[in-house]
């Protein structure tokens, strides 16, 4: 499971919003230009049907969540070990701010705040920024609807579909790169934008669909039911799509997964191999074996 535990609760960081509530309008500035963002960063967003703003969140290089192991030319520096992306205070804080203090009470029909991750390369420049990949390249997340088991792959034909809506959120008028600033950033380019859903390139507009040009049976947020129902402890794995022409070929790879948690705790780790998950339950069957074992026999544990 990969619930994140938090001694945080939502009620708790509710409250600490509203106290803060004078300090944070501060931060507010109407039409504050956010930072331009690079060519293959990442890009959180979060919306939700009925409200007028969405939040969208630059966390940073696509570097820094790609397996170094597939080579320097993905330009990936990620170990493979789980790490902190956002931070429940101002995570939560923000998601607050926007859909109310039960941003993370999601009801299985899918009616409460959805997410995902995306991010592109360079849309003129083949190989950048990194060397194996050319214009084009996308990143972009899929549901897990199993706990703990990794998601099918994509199967897209092409990513100019799916390219030109990432690069239209990012860098069109009314995009990212236009929205307003919630919030200080949370470290390095990660700075909250607010977008009005109306605007032609917020994120509600390209991404308002499970489709939204990335291929059929891809839910590229997480499922609108089952057991991931909302923000609360859901998980989206993490797939690259290679554009045409890349060094490595256009199959797609699988990077990582982000874990969200009810309290506002953004993390970013590996799926558990499936005979990881078969070795816990055979080691978990024999445990009890031998209690039952001991248990008829009276066998001293010593």
């Amino acid at each position: 499971m990969k619930a994140i535990k938090t001694k945080l609760s939502v009620g708790s960081l509710a409250r600490a919003a509203l106290v803060a509530g004078v300090a944070l309008s501060a931060h507010v500035a109407s039409a504050t230009l956010v930072t331009a963002p690079n060519p293959g960063d990442l890009f959180i967003g979060f919306r939700q049907t009925g409200v007028t703003s969405d939040v969208v969140i630059d966390l940073g290089s696509a570097a820094n969540f790609t397996p170094s192991s597939l080579g320097s030319g993905y330009g990936g520096t990620w170990n493979g070990s789980s790490f902190t992306v956002l931070n429940a205070t101002n995570l939560s804080t923000d998601l607050a701010q926007v859909f109310g203090s039960s941003w993370a009470n999601n009801p299985t029909d899918g009616s409460g705040v959805t997410w995902a991750v995306v991010g592109l390369t360079s849309t003129t420049v083949n190989y950048s920024p990194f060397t194996s990949l050319k214009k084009n390249s996308i990143y972009v997340t899929q549901a897990e609807t199993t706990p703990g088991t990794q998601s099918a792959a994509l199967s897209l034909s092409s990513t100019l579909t799916a390219a030109p809506k990432i690069n239209t959120l990012v860098n069109g008028s009314g995009g990212y790169k236009d929205g307003t600033i919630l919030s200080s950033p949370y470290s390095g380019s990660a700075v909250t934008a607010v977008q009005a859903t109306s605007v032609a390139n917020s994120w509600s507009s390209q991404f308002g669909s499970q489709n939204a040009a990335l291929g059929t049976n891809l839910d590229f947020e997480q499922a609108p039911n089952g057991s991931f129902s909302g923000p609360t402890n859901s998980v989206l794995d993490l797939y690259l799509q290679p554009g045409t022409g890349s060094v490595g070929g256009t199959a797609p790879s699988y990077l990582g997964s982000f874990s969200l948690s009810s309290g506002g705790v953004l993390t970013y780790g590996a799926v558990p191999e499936p005979s990881t998950y078969a070795l816990l339950a055979l080691s978990g069957t024999i445990f009890m074996v031998f209690i039952r074992r001991r248990n008829r026999f009276n066998i001293s544990p010593n």
